[in-house]
């Protein structure tokens, strides 16, 4: 056979593996990662705790709270709103990380 190369043929095997085990590896750790939500934000029921429990310390001139809502998906995603406390009626901007 004219132009058979079994180095080539051993490399696409290779890489074919690499990718297959690759994709495994992918799945099986976004699952975990799901699996597991923080510490702290949570009680045994699932419902958001507001004790605080970040690593910077609270201030006294922001307002503080955790909420919950629906993405787009349908997902239901937990955050925390930070409010400055003399901000009156005040349109303010938003950051969202």
């Amino acid at each position: 056979m004219k132009g058979f190369n079994i180095m080539t043929l051993i490399s696409s095997t290779r890489f074919f593996n690499g990718a297959l085990l690759a994709g495994a590896m992918a799945l099986i750790s976004t699952e975990v990662a799901v699996a597991q939500p923080a510490p702290g934000t949570a009680d045994s029921s699932g419902r958001l705790v507001q004790t605080w429990d970040k690593t910077f310390p609270r201030s006294e001139k922001v307002d503080h709270q955790k909420v919950t809502f629906k993405n787009r998906y349908g997902i239901t995603l937990a955050a925390d709103v930070y409010l400055p406390k003399d901000r009156g009626n005040k349109k303010l901007a938003a950051l969202v990380i």
